[in-house]
């Protein structure tokens, strides 16, 4: 079944292409430059496919270009997409329902093969009908089973870093996730995420030992699938929505839209237990998104939450994360003051503390985490 797009669900675009570009290495790398010029805001959030053809003795690509979740909703519903502009040509038939696959291409080979021998004797029609079309998968797709999220919040947990900003985004194909961190250095993170971006390390002034301080961003492209189910983000908006508003109190809805499907509230009050219990939430009731932001403040934690009709398969792991790191929001980092007189030394060694957690390391070392009568973390390494 044959499945006709929409005119404003794609951009078409036909243009010369040269055949220096034929090379697999270099060919899509010409079309996103292309692309780039005449197509506005081109992103990863699009996907493009092309066929190729002769015309006036000249090799011209046909482009066809779509959000990603918009082809996924039209490769739910049919396997093979045509636009008018090209109607004997079928586009995105090389990509399945539910999987990422962002071009058909024609290997260069045949390509060069076929311009060579009949560039000047066959007709532009018998031309376009002798070269194959062959959709494979691009090889710039960077498709992992595990979300760059997950391993990045287990491993900050692990490393006892500290948090005041999350925020992650998915289309189903790509993730981007943001993490403000204290108290880990960019080594620590980028040897277990080579790919990952940083900014500038800030050190927290004062006291002997500085806190590091710095955002780190990861983009993703996912081996994920999903399944749609129309107006599930507004159902689930307002399933989030009739829970925050049970809460006796320290709950404010600050914002809701429709259209994006979208809530922003503050948590006030017990905000760890507060904030497990909306990431309980989340988990509990499947609730999906397509944007989740964190922010901690002073005295409260923000939600931003932008609803999905998109159920992804491997949100479930991320919350879960979530849930089990969330002290990293709560983590009260100290820096240590400056050496004392021994006397008050050991009237330090003296106060009472409260154990509060332990991390137990592979190598055998124990890290204990420990509360002073003044609500102060203490850290131990044994």
């Amino acid at each position: 079944m044959k499945n006709q797009c929409d005119s404003k669900d794609y951009d078409f675009y036909s243009f010369v292409f040269p055949l220096k570009a034929f090379p697999k290495a270099k060919r899509n790398k010409y079309i996103y430059s292309q692309l780039e010029k005449m197509h506005p805001c081109f992103s990863d959030s699009c996907c493009f496919d092309y066929k190729f053809r002769l015309e006036k003795k000249e090799v011209r690509a046909d482009v066809i270009v779509m959000q990603k979740y918009t082809l996924a909703e039209y490769k739910n519903k049919s396997k093979r997409i045509i636009i008018p502009e090209r109607k004997g040509k079928v586009f995105f038939s090389g990509i399945k329902p539910l999987k990422v696959v962002t071009a058909a291409v024609l290997t260069a080979a045949v390509v060069l093969f076929v311009v060579s021998i009949f560039l000047s004797r066959q007709t532009e029609e018998s031309i376009d009908n002798a070269i194959p079309q062959i959709s494979e998968e691009t090889d710039n797709l960077y498709e992992v089973e595990e979300s760059n999220a997950v391993i990045l919040m287990e491993n900050v947990l692990h490393l006892g870093g500290a948090s005041d900003f999350f925020s992650w985004e998915s289309d189903g194909f790509t993730e981007k996730t943001t993490l403000a961190l204290r108290n880990v250095f960019p080594e620590q993170i980028q040897s277990l995420l080579p790919q990952a971006v940083f900014s500038s390390v800030q050190y927290d002034a004062g006291g002997k030992d500085l806190i590091p301080y710095m955002t780190v961003q990861l983009n993703q492209r996912v081996k994920n699938g999903f399944s749609q189910t129309d107006g599930i983000a507004s159902e689930q908006r307002a399933s989030l929505r009739a829970f925050l508003m049970s809460q006796e109190e320290g709950v404010l809805i600050m914002e809701e839209t429709v259209k994006p499907d979208a809530l922003k509230f503050s948590l006030r009050g017990n905000l760890k237990n507060k904030t497990e219990k909306v990431l309980a939430v989340l988990d509990e009731k499947q609730i999906y998104v397509s944007s989740l932001v964190i922010k901690k403040q002073a005295d409260e934690v923000v939600f931003e939450i932008i609803f999905s009709d998109l159920e992804l398969t491997n949100q479930d792991k991320l919350i879960q994360t979530l849930m089990n790191s969330v002290s990293i929001f709560f983590e009260e980092l100290v820096q240590q003051e400056p050496a004392k007189p021994q006397i008050q030394a050991l009237e330090v060694q003296q106060e009472k503390l409260t154990l509060v957690g332990k991390i137990l390391h592979e190598d055998g070392r124990v890290t204990e985490y420990y509360k002073n009568e003044l609500g102060r973390i203490i850290k131990k390494e044994r």
